[in-house]
């Protein structure tokens, strides 16, 4: 074939889009600036959304994640990637932690974290909306790299169905990476233990 100059033809694999940033949603402005170290927790919380494969179709796991421990603070798993599971994914944080006012939650500029569902409940929670530039991932690297960690460390490819994946995460994020998963920036300690020992 290569003498021929042919080859196969490769077949691109479909991968759903989860950021949408083309959208009428009012855009806040970046107060994070790429400074992922605040000095006590619930001050800067971080949250995106990934795609989960299961034999059923496309999932989306959204999370949020608190800068000063990097613990995932809220989860949630949808067939929707839509405001609904962002906010779901708040009101799962704020019950848990229940900040004070003036907490930053920084995400990308997708329509779901600029919806006027999500406004609405970060603003009755007394919560300060930011979001990433345009295009530039590296404004939301701590998110980014947890769910590099995830799909690199639950070693799956394909889900039964969403109920196995909801099932298997809450192992991964609840059991493991709250509880014992170290991390350089914490000294190589887990979040829940750098909270207890350093907080």
């Amino acid at each position: 074939m290569k003498h021929c100059k042919i080859s196969g033809k490769q077949r691109k694999q479909f991968r759903p889009l989860t950021t949408n940033s083309k959208h009428g949603g009012r855009i806040a402005p970046d107060l994070v600036q790429r400074k992922f170290h605040p000095n006590e927790q619930n001050r800067i919380w971080v949250s995106d959304v990934t795609f989960i494969r299961t034999s059923f179709g496309w999932s989306y796991l959204c999370v949020i994640l608190d800068l000063y421990s990097r613990k995932t603070v809220g989860w949630s798993l949808s067939d929707r990637n839509d405001s609904q599971l962002v906010c779901d994914t708040i009101l799962k944080a704020v019950l848990s932690r229940n900040p004070r006012k003036g907490l930053i939650f920084h995400s990308d500029r997708g329509s779901n974290f600029c919806s006027k569902e999500t406004r609405r409940l970060l603003i009755a929670n007394g919560i300060r909306r930011s979001n990433s530039r345009k295009g530039n991932c590296w404004d939301n690297a701590v998110a980014e790299s947890f769910f590099s960690s995830l799909k690199r460390e639950i070693e799956y490819n394909t889900f039964y169905n969403i109920e196995e994946a909801e099932h298997l995460l809450f192992d991964f994020i609840e059991v493991y990476y709250n509880r014992f998963r170290f991390h350089s920036t914490l000294g190589y300690m887990s979040p829940e233990d750098f909270e207890t020992n350093i907080a």
